[in-house]
């Protein structure tokens, strides 16, 4: 019997031909070779089966939708078929330092932990070659993982290294989630009490296209699912018994932070995400005084138009 690879490198893509070889390729550039590559084609149009074939190495393995049926059935299809003691998700899009695979198995197989996380920069597309962000964008260590991911923490899918059975524990990604499928995904396999460390160093880089562009209907969306995955969270937390006061202070502010993203687009969103901020911390302030000052001379909602009119004439790009 062959020997199993200790790690799967799940890579979802559609219709980004002209990008999945760069992901694959950073793949098989790792220092650490014990791996195996699975491309999970979500129906895509173009080229994209061409690509992934052309690169002719036995470790690669090329998975075809019938039909577009979104990125978390396209992962979950990669996870039924992935055989590695460890699991990672890379966007085909992203890709990996060559360092990253090696560094973050020798820190599970050291610390028994069961999800690995590492820092990433962001690069962005040019019509000559990538810019490259000199910022690095830390993960930092987490102390309690629930509060720092329920409080707005985000790093790519890449960051995580993750053993099979904390994956298969949660069945994989959430079908239902039409947005923020990665951050509820790695939400969930904290609630499961998995423990988390941290690799301190780049493990690859997050592709910001230059046409992206939200229109309202998908910023819509995403406020949506981000209201729906807080709100999930916070029901999962009182049935579990599972607050703390870091855990309360996280919640809320990414409540009060989604109330201001409401401002403007619909009202009663607002002040129902604010409710909800009151509800799980009575005693909740505003993170700026002058805000503060303002909440108890004003109320929510003028405190917001004062503070959005003070950046616009100030730090026009900075809202």
């Amino acid at each position: 019997m062959p020997k199993l690879p200790t790690v799967s490198v799940i890579i979802p893509t559609y219709n980004r031909a002209h990008l999945v070889g760069k992901a694959i390729q950073s793949v098989l550039n790792q220092t650490y070779q014990d791996f195996e590559v699975i491309i999970v084609d979500d129906g895509s149009t173009d080229n994209t089966e061409e690509v992934v074939k052309s690169l002719d190495d036995p470790r690669v393995h090329y998975i075809r939708h019938k039909e577009n049926r979104g990125g978390s059935e396209a992962r979950n299809t990669g996870i039924e078929h992935a055989k590695g003691k460890y699991l990672t998700f890379l966007d085909s899009d992203d890709w990996l330092t060559s360092m990253a695979m090696k560094m973050q198995v020798d820190m599970l197989e050291t610390t028994g932990a069961d999800v690995c996380y590492g820092d990433w920069r962001r690069a962005y597309e040019s019509s000559i070659f990538p810019h490259y962000s000199d910022e690095i964008f830390s993960a930092a260590p987490m102390p309690d993982p629930i509060a720092s991911l329920l409080g707005n923490k985000w790093c790519p899918p890449f960051c995580y290294l993750i053993r099979r059975k904390a994956v298969v524990n949660i069945n994989g990604w959430n079908n239902d989630y039409k947005a923020l499928q990665d951050r509820d995904f790695v939400v969930r396999i904290a609630f499961n009490r998995s423990r988390f460390v941290h690799y301190k160093g780049v493990v690859g880089y997050y592709f910001q296209h230059h046409e992206y562009r939200v229109s309202r209907s998908n910023r819509i969306r995403w406020l949506t699912f981000m209201k729906r995955h807080i709100f999930d969270s916070a029901r999962w937390l009182t049935l579990n018994n599972e607050w703390n006061k870091e855990r309360r202070h996280a919640i809320a502010l990414s409540l009060f932070r989604h109330a201001q993203r409401y401002y403007g687009i619909d009202k009663n969103q607002f002040q129902e995400c604010l409710k909800k901020t009151i509800e799980i911390l009575p005693d909740f302030n505003a993170p700026r005084k002058y805000y503060r000052i303002l909440v108890a001379i004003l109320g929510y909602y003028r405190a917001e138009t004062i503070r959005r009119i003070i950046l616009k004439i100030f730090f026009r790009n900075k809202m």
